[in-house]
């Protein structure tokens, strides 16, 4: 969080939109820096989740409603997939102000992890659709940061695969299947380690 406090120059008296914002993850965790945090999420249900500190209004990567060069930085966690990158990229500019930022945050599992290969070929062989890639040609500085997701028993993989859209999509059967085989991957009662590399894209807008 350091790093893209640092790299957004996130300070008092500047403002931070969460574009996709969920539930409010990485937007709760932008409100210390001292600026003001603005969340947009287009599904009611996650807006209800956003802590009270954020700012939080309704909306699309396509359609911010927010007033032309009004943001200072804008965040994308686990989301830029979904945009349409085009629109998206338009609205940014839009409401971004000259020499803003725009920071792209993703999770990725570590492939030498053993336990997260095996995952991976799981869901491959499951999945139901292609995996969602992201086109960011016009990012600037990447920085990668490792960290460890700990499971307290084997048995929650299961629960941590059913939260990816590619097995979450499957009908009744074909996911249950899958489920079964996610959670033959650790012993039930085992405390589980896996590995990822959270990725940050840093680039500025409208300079």
């Amino acid at each position: 969080m350091a790093y893209l406090v640092e790299r957004l120059d996130l300070r008092a008296g500047r403002v931070v939109l969460d574009l996709g914002a969920g539930t409010g993850k990485l937007a709760r965790l932008l409100v210390p820096c001292g600026a003001r945090v603005v969340a947009v999420e287009p599904v009611a249900a996650m807006r209800a989740l956003i802590p009270p500190c954020v700012e939080s209004v309704p909306g699309t990567a396509e359609a911010i409603p927010l007033p032309e060069a009004s943001v200072d930085a804008v965040t994308v966690a686990q989301a830029f997939q979904w945009f349409r990158r085009d629109e998206a990229l338009a609205e940014i500019d839009r409401v971004l102000r000259p020499g803003g930022g725009l920071a792209l945050v993703a999770n990725l599992r570590d492939e030498s992890d053993p336990l997260q290969r095996a995952f991976a070929a799981v869901l491959e062989r499951h999945r139901a659709h292609p995996p969602l890639e992201v086109d960011v040609a016009f990012a600037g500085e990447v920085k990668r940061f490792a960290h460890v997701h700990e499971l307290r028993r084997g048995g929650e993989l299961a629960l941590l695969a059913e939260s990816e859209t590619s097995i979450a999509a499957l009908d009744g059967g074909a996911r249950e299947a899958a489920l079964r085989d996610f959670a033959a991957l650790a012993p039930p009662a085992s405390r589980v380690r896996l590995r990822y590399v959270t990725e940050v894209r840093v680039t500025r807008r409208g300079a």
